[in-house]
């Protein structure tokens, strides 16, 4: 798992794919800490939505939702994560990205991470069903 914590322009290739994702965050989000739901309409997203993961804290941050788990994501790892809490995970992934999304929600800005799964997944089948 690579993580890049603090992600600006220029820590990241510009591979003409992120690079304007980011741009289009940072616009939205003006001096805001984060962007709000309500100013980045999912049809703005559309370039990106199938690798995104997009998470919600619950509480206190002590846990968070995925609210939504892009569908190449899904069809990679075999499982959608739409709709799960983190904590439900299997780990290694359940404490390394709940400590990821605590500190972006401590900072201004989100962070990358690249993750490839197994390529054989025991816990497939712990999943919701992937999406066509």
């Amino acid at each position: 798992m690579i993580i890049i914590f603090g992600v600006t322009e220029v820590n990241l290739p510009d591979d003409r794919h992120i690079v304007p994702l980011l741009r289009l965050w940072n616009a939205r989000r003006g001096t805001a800490m984060i962007t709000r739901r309500r100013s980045m309409p999912v049809e703005d997203l559309t370039p990106w939505i199938g690798h995104l993961a997009v998470l919600a804290p619950i509480g206190e941050e002590l846990d968070f939702e995925c609210r939504l788990f892009g569908s190449l994501l899904a069809n990679s790892w075999k499982l959608d994560l739409t709709g799960r809490k983190l904590s439900a995970l299997p780990e290694p992934l359940a404490k390394p990205l709940a400590s990821v999304c605590r500190k972006c929600c401590r900072s201004a800005h989100p962070a990358l991470i690249q993750y490839n799964p197994p390529a054989d997944r025991a816990d497939a089948t712990a999943g919701r069903p992937r999406r066509p």
